[in-house]
């Protein structure tokens, strides 16, 4: 059903764990202070991410269809994915997206919880573009180890995504010779007084 497709779309939903009853969640053990935590998952998480993989207990993807960026800098989020479900409406190829813009905040314990500003997707019952809405908190547990980000929810979804590098710009002259050295601008030219140039 598409509706269940909305669980998985960033998959934005509350997250909120549950500890057994009458016991307290045990919190996760950082060597480091809260902030320090916070401080470095930050610069960590800076720059632009590739979706690797999504895995969702609501609906079986197709891996090969799967294309997704985030880019994240100074508290503020932007998201676009893209993909095929293994099922979906009669009348429907499965295809959907998913995009939005919000700011994100660290709670030193290696959560992120997500602020919507504004989003897009087609992931409704009917596939009808759905505008969604300002101000939805999400929370998320971050791991960010060897260029590789990993954002998990409490109801299974996990995000998996890698950093991508300085990459120049597509169609643009490798600025490199033949040896892979960086190849220095030409400059001008200028005869010395005397007229010969050197």
């Amino acid at each position: 059903m598409r509706l269940e497709l909305v669980v998985l779309a960033f998959a934005l939903a509350p997250w909120s764990p549950q500890a057994p009853a009458g016991q307290d969640p045990a919190p996760q053990p950082f060597p480091l202070s809260d902030s320090a935590v916070a401080s470095g998952l930050d610069v960590a998480i800076t720059g632009a991410w590739q979706l690797q993989n999504i895995e969702s207990t609501a609906i079986p993807l197709f891996p090969g269809d799967l294309i997704g960026y985030a880019l994240f800098h100074d508290g503020y989020l932007s998201l676009e994915i893209h993909g095929v479900s293994q099922v979906g409406l009669d009348d429907s190829d499965g295809e959907f997206f998913q995009t939005g813009f919000h700011r994100y905040s660290f709670d030193g314990r290696g959560g992120m919880e997500t602020y919507s500003m504004i989003g897009v997707s087609n992931l409704t019952e009917d596939e009808d573009v759905l505008f969604l809405p300002a101000g939805d908190r999400r929370k998320f547990k971050v791991t960010c180890l060897n260029e590789r980000l990993t954002l998990e929810r409490s109801d299974g979804l996990r995000l998996v995504f890698k950093k991508l590098g300085k990459l120049p710009f597509p169609g643009a002259v490798d600025q490199v010779d033949a040896f892979g050295r960086p190849v220095k601008p030409a400059t001008d030219v200028v005869a010395p007084p005397g007229g010969k140039q050197q």
